[in-house]
């Protein structure tokens, strides 16, 4: 099962405890439902994207399936030992799933505005942005790439492929 958000609109003002968000759900390219959250905790809301429908048992219905289908991949972690020795597991669900893409779509767009300038990692794993700001086109790349100071311990995210810039992005961040 593939599950992917898109029309994402985000507030962060608004967001206090969790995200302020709605996003379009698509289940196996499928688009499915909105989510949507206020901010102030809690759950995400699941509604029909059709305007004028009163039946949310739908949407429930393919909310309940991805539920089940995400518990029957297994436990996320666990055991876990309670206060009163019971032990327990933790599963994935759709508000786990849908709070995860969310992060990833904040994730990558942060990333994306902050390779408008020049951004590298350093062997010491940190990431460094140039103090100059110099726009991250090829000839300058190309020059900062022949400095004197420049050696193959260092990484350009700028010229990495997305996901490998963003795998960087996310450890080293």
């Amino acid at each position: 099962m593939n599950i992917e958000i898109k029309n994402l609109h985000y507030s962060a003002f608004a967001s206090e405890e969790t995200h302020c968000f709605e996003a379009t759900v698509y289940v196996d390219g499928k688009r499915s439902f909105i989510a949507k959250n206020d901010g102030r905790g809690g759950c995400n809301d699941y509604h029909s994207f059709l305007k004028n429908t009163k039946d949310v048992g739908d949407v429930y219905q393919i909310v309940d399936r991805i539920n089940a289908e995400l518990k029957a991949q297994g436990p996320v972690s666990g055991p876990h030992k309670r206060n009163d020795g019971s032990e327990f597991y933790l599963y994935k669900d759709i508000d786990w799933v849908v709070n995860d893409l969310v992060n990833d779509a904040l994730i990558l767009k942060d990333m994306r505005r902050a390779l408008k300038k020049i951004i590298y990692l350093h062997p010491d794993g940190s990431l460094r942005q140039m103090a100059a700001n110099f726009k991250p086109t090829p000839d300058v790349l190309k020059a900062i790439k022949g400095a004197s100071w420049w050696t193959d311990e260092y990484k350009l995210l700028n010229e990495m492929p997305q996901e490998e810039a963003l795998k960087i992005w996310r450890e080293a961040a």
